[in-house]
């Protein structure tokens, strides 16, 4: 067998395909770290351009999250970059879309923190956001919370999947869950 570097992209996306077995799954979880390494650099780039660093660290997690949820067919005519990136152009998209429709969640937190020295009626806007935002988080199950939480406080994916004993991917799915959960309670709890 070739070496993880030596592979083409079809290649490794084949491999990663293949769970039947440890030893697939195994193969399966080198391919997609190569996947990662490969293209995850070029795609952070991508991503920057074109929604700033902050939001497409969260971008970045979301695209390999679809990546593991559904890799492209692997019959010889595929393409994994040029569907990579497709994926991330269809994400940053949706990004605009919902930043122009929902409460965004880092606004809200940041609301809540810049409560101090505000007047009575800023106060008391502050104060509801606050609640409704606490009123959101008691509605995640205790991991997306502790990761949304995490996030909020600027931990990075690979210190709270550590804290949480949860791998990086499955510390990303939940995040991205959490995310989307807290933005459309509070959507709902604000309008």
């Amino acid at each position: 067998m070739k070496t993880p570097d030596r592979l083409t992209d079809d290649d490794l996306v084949a491999h990663a395909r293949r769970r039947d077995g440890p030893a697939a799954t195994r193969r399966a979880e080198q391919a997609i770290e190569e996947l990662y390494r490969r293209h995850s650099g070029p795609l952070f780039a991508f991503l920057c351009r074109r929604v700033g660093r902050h939001d497409a660290e969260d971008l970045l997690q979301t695209v390999w999250a679809r990546v593991l949820q559904a890799l492209p067919a692997s019959d010889g005519g595929s393409h994994f970059r040029g569907w990579l990136f497709t994926v991330a152009r269809n994400l940053v998209v949706d990004h605009h879309r919902r930043r122009r429709q929902t409460v965004p969640l880092g606004s809200a937190a940041e609301a809540v923190d810049q409560r101090a020295g505000t007047r009575p009626e800023e106060a008391a806007e502050n104060e509801e956001l606050r609640l409704a935002l606490e009123r959101c988080f008691g509605k995640l199950d205790a991991r997306e919370a502790a990761v949304a939480r995490g996030r909020l406080a600027g931990d990075s994916y690979k210190a709270l999947a550590e804290r949480l004993g949860l791998t990086r991917e499955r510390t990303y799915q939940l995040f991205f869950k959490a995310k989307k959960k807290l933005e459309d309670c509070l959507r709902r709890a604000l309008s």
